[in-house]
């Protein structure tokens, strides 16, 4: 990682910036390249970090019931939705066309 913030100058932030779509002010590439460089050296202290004992967490915090069993909380009612609609067509809604094909 060393000779990646090494290699951080002019050109490769805007090879980084052209990559990612961004438009960079000129004027303001000095700035990207200190903050970019700053980003590194921090990656490299994470990755220098032992973490061979942490367990792994499915989520950064611990709250539970995200989770909860599909239940089915009310009868279907398909018919009387599609009498609701402007337009269907036995067990379809028909709604007017949004996306046109392109030829």
């Amino acid at each position: 990682m060393n000779s990646m913030s090494a290699d951080l100058n002019q050109d490769r932030i805007l090879h980084i910036a052209k990559l990612s779509r961004l438009q960079l002010d000129p004027e303001k590439i000095p700035l990207y390249e200190k903050r970019f460089s700053d980003i590194l050296k921090l990656i490299q202290k994470i990755s220098a970090l032992d973490t061979q004992k942490i367990k792994p967490m499915k989520h950064p915090f611990e709250t539970p019931g995200f989770l909860r069993e599909d239940e089915i909380s009310e009868t279907p009612q398909k018919e009387v939705y599609l009498k609701l609609s402007a337009h269907s067509d036995e067990d379809f809604f028909i709604v007017p066309k949004v996306i046109e094909e392109q030829g």
